[in-house]
């Protein structure tokens, strides 16, 4: 079982409405930076993957005081394409990083991250509302 913890967040979970409506309460996030990974679209998809990746770094938020009952609830949504480990995140004013989990893509699926870039402001504008009827992942089993 997963411990309470933080959560980095890249791509759908980035969405106060998503994480909110998912977890049944209003969370706060902080803006952080993954360093040493790379972003991208996932084939065929409205939504993004991460891996490991010396030359890149991807910009997300991090939601603080997840308990282990949402991480359940957050597996079922991320799915099998990813796993959850332990990163460390850099804060835009302090030089101490700060330890969270994130979902990063599983090795078995890397082919499936294409060279496109995620861009949340792309996917708020362009797919959330079709996102929020139609992925299964989103509808929440109470």
């Amino acid at each position: 079982m997963i411990e309470d913890g933080s959560l980095f967040t890249y791509g759908t979970l980035m969405v106060p409405e998503i994480i909110s409506s998912l977890l049944k309460r209003p969370l706060e996030g902080e803006p952080v930076t993954l360093l040493r990974y790379r972003r991208g679209l996932i084939r065929h998809e409205r939504y993004p993957g991460i891996l490991p990746s010396e030359k890149h770094s991807v910009s997300g938020v991090l939601y603080r005081n997840i308990s282990s009952h949402e991480f359940q609830i957050l597996n079922d949504y991320e799915g099998d394409l990813y796993q959850l480990e332990v990163v460390d995140v850099s804060h835009e004013n302090r030089q101490q990083q700060e330890r969270a989990f994130s979902y990063v893509l599983k090795m078995e699926f890397s082919r499936l991250l294409t060279e496109v870039e995620w861009s949340l402001d792309h996917f708020i504008l362009h797919d959330l509302d079709s996102f929020l009827t139609g992925y299964q992942g989103f509808q929440n089993k109470d």
